[in-house]
């Protein structure tokens, strides 16, 4: 008798976590209660405290995200829309044709967000990469410098590119352009006519700097930090937001194990993302 007392004692905590588990609601994370747990289950029940820790994180800014979602969509949406009533409501053909060149400008700007958020959920910063090959850094910014060119000439940019030699990093090609790009894109959307962006490769002792560097209204120090976060918009709220360009960019740079950081330029906005050697 006095042995079953025991032992029935001894596992009434056991008991006590097999009811708590299965009676949580779906959406409870909170840690389980440590108290009278026995020493042997002690770092099971710390794992699984440490698990719901990171799936509550996860949920948190799985819920942010959605919700920073929904409102920069909803702008473009209510865009088209209005030109669309516009354009239905409008008794000449010139009104009707703006109308609906704006109803095509939303449109793009919301499958662009679609697209953004559709690249940040596959850029996944705690994949192994076992698939990275050598890059030669500066043929691929060379090509993404072309391939953007045009676009920054219709903004009445000069875009030039600055990398006197070869350089070579591992990583996936694609993702580093796709990188590059939203970078060059970014300095783009915020110069004015008129401006430069400048994009520079140096290879120094023990790593590998590639920078953008615009000539735009810059960011203030203590928003610099900031501007990485999605959906990211400047304090006064009259500029164009950063939607996700930079958060991608940031979550591929965390991927290839390289450092990004914005910094002020000696006009307008200096982002860096130093490759480090694996050997340093």
């Amino acid at each position: 008798m006095l042995i079953w007392f025991g032992v029935g004692r001894g596992l009434a905590p056991l008991r006590r976590l097999a009811t708590d588990i299965p009676n949580r609601d779906y959406n409870c994370l909170s840690p389980v209660s440590m108290r009278d747990v026995p020493q042997e289950v002690a770092p099971l029940v710390r794992e699984l405290n440490a698990l719901f820790s990171r799936l509550d994180n996860a949920y948190m800014r799985f819920s942010r995200f959605t919700s920073d979602a929904a409102h920069e969509l909803r702008t473009p949406l209510a865009g088209i829309r209005a030109q669309a009533t516009v354009a239905l409501r409008s008794p000449d053909k010139a009104g009707r044709e703006h109308a609906l060149r704006q109803v095509l400008k939303g449109s793009d700007r919301a499958a662009h967000l679609v697209e953004q958020m559709l690249l940040l959920a596959r850029v996944d910063p705690n994949a192994i990469a076992t698939s990275f090959k050598p890059i030669d850094l500066r043929q691929a910014a060379s090509e993404v410098v072309d391939e953007m060119r045009s676009k920054a000439t219709e903004q009445g940019l000069e875009l030039q590119l600055e990398a006197p030699q070869s350089v070579s990093v591992p990583g996936d090609l694609e993702l580093m352009k796709l990188l590059l790009g939203n970078l060059i894109g970014n300095a783009i959307a915020h110069t004015p006519s008129g401006g430069r962006i400048q994009v520079r490769l140096e290879q120094r002792q023990n790593r590998v700097d590639l920078s953008v560097e615009d000539t735009g209204p810059g960011v203030a120090a203590a928003e610099l930090e900031r501007i990485f976060d999605r959906f990211y918009r400047h304090p006064d709220n009259q500029r164009e937001g950063f939607g996700l360009g930079l958060s991608i960019s940031q979550r591929i740079a965390e991927l290839h194990g390289a450092k990004i950081k914005a910094s002020p330029g000696q006009q307008g906005l200096r982002i860096q993302i130093t490759f480090l050697d694996s050997d340093s």
